[in-house]
């Protein structure tokens, strides 16, 4: 198995669940961990296959602004900043409305796969699922793949999958 990494540069397909439900992974994005501590483990499927996937079709996409981020700071020795003023915006998110369906997809070759019956497997779900609130389509990194009307680029596998194997 190879780590996702910021270099990465695949097409995110799905995702997965639990520990026994797999999932399928891509994009042309650096969907990744910069360490290496909890990188995510992945394989490249070797050949086309269909999988019956959940998938969430994006209803509605906004830009919200974080409140993760510290934004009035008072300098050293001054009063601390009244709670009633607003804090000015530094960094957004994306938050999405979306509703799920069920289909079974043809997933081509060299699409990610990425199981999670592994170390990072929980934290891949996380990273992955549109609801999350401190994954990737939160942090703004799949923007350029989500559009109102049509699928969120990450499918949840159905049932367990049959991962591909590394001939050795």
């Amino acid at each position: 198995m190879s780590a996702i990494t910021d270099e990465t540069q695949a097409d995110i397909i799905a995702r997965g669940k639990s520990p026994d439900v797999e999932a399928l992974v891509g994009i042309n994005y650096g969907v990744a961990t910069r360490d290496d501590k909890c990188a995510l483990e992945f394989e490249r499927l070797p050949k086309s296959r269909p999988f019956t996937v959940d998938s969430y079709r994006v209803a509605r996409r906004e830009e919200t602004f974080s409140p993760d981020v510290a934004a009035n700071v008072p300098p050293p020795g001054e009063a601390e900043v009244p709670l009633s003023q607003k804090p000015k915006p530094v960094r957004f998110e994306t938050v999405l409305t979306v509703a799920p369906e069920r289909t079974t997809r043809e997933f081509p070759t060299g699409t990610l796969y990425v199981p999670t019956a592994q170390r990072a497997g929980t934290l891949a779900v996380y990273l992955l699922e549109p609801h999350s609130d401190d994954g990737f389509c939160r942090w703004q990194f799949l923007d350029g793949a989500i559009t109102p009307g049509e699928l969120y680029p990450v499918h949840r596998v159905v049932g367990s999958a049959t991962a591909p194997k590394k001939a050795e």
